[in-house]
């Protein structure tokens, strides 16, 4: 039973793996044809719309005082990182994106512990540190390390700290709601405005029956699942 169980849990990170890995370059192949800011927007809003059967629950289970927080937390969680990231990968490489964004952990830590009263265990901060070094050591292994587009690694970083703030506010404010109940509800919010900014930008001026266009969205929804 015990072997049964590791090995459902190694298939589900490799799995996860696979996917958070894939989610730079279907980023990049997106952009072949839409603007970032029309990547980040499907992104968002194909997971609205497969998270809304969910969000009836949500509604149900989270209260109404907690909405703003929920809010918020799709904001900073989801929403304002998809567009650092996509905007991001306009000038660097996605093997680098994938790299910086690895310091979420670290950045947890640090804002758990500077503004959240986080009591960080000799055990997780040891993890924390093992993660950096092999990050680093990632990025010393770069054959080319270039910093002339610092500023757009920079939106990389800002895109992991936002990841860490939301982790430590959903962690204190909103634990008792349920990871599935918050999402759903967040990305449920965003689909109007979604729909706004995909309008403003242009995309539903273009021609969607084109192989280009319509493989850019495909790749921008899959982003979303």
């Amino acid at each position: 039973m015990q072997t049964n169980d590791k090995l459902i849990n190694w298939g589900i990170f490799a799995a996860l793996s696979l996917i958070w890995g894939s989610s730079f370059m279907l980023m990049k192949y997106g952009m072949h044809t839409l603007s970032p800011y029309q990547v980040a927007t499907i992104r968002i809003l194909s997971a609205g719309l497969v998270m809304t059967p969910f969000a009836l629950e949500a509604f149900r289970k989270i209260p109404k005082e907690k909405y703003l927080l929920v809010i918020l937390s799709g904001l900073i969680g989801s929403f304002f990182p998809a567009y650092l990231f996509c905007i991001a990968e306009l000038e660097i490489d996605s093997s680098l994106a994938g790299i910086l964004n690895a310091l979420t952990p670290l950045f947890t830590i640090i804002v758990g512990v500077s503004f959240f009263q986080l009591q960080a265990s000799r055990q997780k901060i040891i993890g924390v540190l093992v993660g950096f070094v092999g990050l680093c050591l990632l990025f010393a292994a770069q054959k080319k390390v270039s910093f002339e587009n610092i500023s757009y690694a920079s939106l990389v970083l800002l895109a992991t700290l936002l990841y860490g703030i939301n982790i430590n506010m959903v962690g204190r404010h909103l634990k008792d709601a349920g990871s599935l109940n918050i999402a759903s509800m967040a990305f449920v919010f965003l689909i109007i405005p979604c729909l706004v900014i995909l309008y403003f930008t242009g995309y539903f001026s273009m021609d969607l029956s084109t192989k280009d266009v319509l493989l850019s969205t495909g790749a921008s929804m899959l982003l979303g699942l």
